[in-house]
This record gives C-alpha cells, structure tokens and sequence, in this order.
C-alpha cells in the first residue's frame, strides 16, 4: 500500500503577482488560517498517508522545516535545486518504491487522497484527470482521458495541430509513480513531464488507474489562485 508523499515544495512562483505571492513560494501562501503546504498536508494526513518526503528550495527551507515540526509527521525536509523533473531523482534514496507525487500548492481533499490509495492498490501508477470545462488547461500539448475507470483510454495532443472539443477532460498531476517511472525520465534527460512516462507506461500494456479531481489542478496564476480558493472555502475550512 502507499503510505509516502513525495511534496515538491520548491521553487519562487514568478508568474504570480507580488501582491499574492508575498514569500516568493507559492507553497507559503496563506489562506484560509494557514499555508498551502499547511492545508496540503491535513487532507494528506487525513486521506491515509502516513511518511513525507518534502523538497524545498533553501530560500524557504526553514519556513517549511517549521511547519512540518508544528505538523507532528514523520517527514524529511529537504533543500533540493534543479527543477520539478529532477527532484525524485535527486531525492530517490528516501523514496520507497512507489509513492504518491503532489506539488507543495495542490489542494486536495481527504477523500481524493483515499481514493488514489485506493487506486494504487490494483494499479501500478494512478494520475489524475480533470474537466476542462470546468479547471480550463491553457498548455497545447496535453494528455485526453477517455473512457472510464473500467476501461481507460489515453491520448496525446497538441491543440496547434489537431482540434478538440472544449468538453474534455485531461490528466496531470498528483501522480501514483514508482521508481521505474524516476529512472526512466533521468535515462532520457528530464526532457518530459511525468504525465509521458505514465503515458508510456500505460502504451506498453501497464496498469493505469485515474482518479476524476474534484479540486482544481495546482496553480500558476493569479486567477488560477481564485479558484484554489473557493475550493478550500468549499471545503469548510475556516476564514
């Protein structure tokens, strides 16, 4: 069973303003009575897992160190440059051999969390779709999820070549991953999301699970933040 996270909690969120993004850490940002990372790790507890792998950047090393103390986890904090695609490479020593991949500004919910344990119990990744319609992906290339949980279908676009309908939904991160996925991406230089390797993977005939999020995808922008929060509002946390 999948009891690890992997946070990557790094980095200084230069395409937000300064007005939102205070502590050049999106992580770091507060709403809601706390940090996002602080938000991020309640639904984490609370959905099963139970051992944390945190990569932080030094600039905000020592803000994160104190909210993972004041969180009570079994938890390794780690100062890590490089680069999202490189950190679980970087960081595979305290990695077990699956874990679960989530982005230090995610919000999430206890029930998604149980549910993507649950997926990994009879599927070696799990990845996460989202509607389009509802969370608009504005990337041109993007991974189309179709079927269902019973039978999955995956296909890869680019939307400057090949046209699709606004009502689809696409996958990308949180992840299920194992270390096959880690080494995979360091044979081939971290030139590709993790989403291709869980692509690959499911091509070649591997077992695929997909979780349907019933939260936003992690945020870049501003208006990308306004929904982050009207989501944690929706979950009755208190302002």
């Amino acid at each position: 069973m999948i009891k690890q996270t992997l946070i990557v909690a790094g980095g200084y969120g230069t395409r937000m303003s300064p007005a939102n993004n205070t502590t050049r850490n999106k992580s770091l940002i507060e709403y809601a009575g706390q940090s996002m990372i602080g938000h991020l790790i309640d639904s984490l507890k609370e959905g099963g897992i139970e051992r944390y792998v945190i990569s932080s950047g030094y600039h905000n090393n020592k803000e994160i160190r104190r909210i993972v103390e004041k969180k009570n986890i079994d938890a390794f904090v780690v100062p890590v440059e490089g680069g999202f695609r490189k950190i679980p490479y970087y960081l595979q020593d305290l990695l077990d051999t699956r874990f679960m991949l989530v982005c230090g500004h995610q919000p999430l919910s206890a029930d998604f969390v149980q549910k993507m344990l649950q997926q990994a119990e009879t599927h070696k990744c799990v990845i996460t779709a989202y509607d389009n319609l509802i969370h608009p992906f504005n990337k041109k290339r993007r991974l189309i999820y179709e079927g269902d949980s019973q039978s999955v279908k995956l296909r890869a676009i680019n939307m400057e070549v090949e046209g699709i309908d606004k009502a689809h939904k696409y996958v990308r991160n949180p992840y299920v991953i194992g270390k096959n996925i880690v080494r995979l991406s360091k044979e081939e230089d971290f030139q590709w999301t993790f989403s291709h390797y869980v692509f690959e993977h499911w091509l070649s005939g591997g077992s695929l699970g997909v979780v349907e999020a019933s939260m936003p995808p992690e945020f870049d922008y501003d208006e990308e933040f306004e929904r982050t929060k009207s989501f944690l509002k929706s979950r009755a946390f208190k302002i």
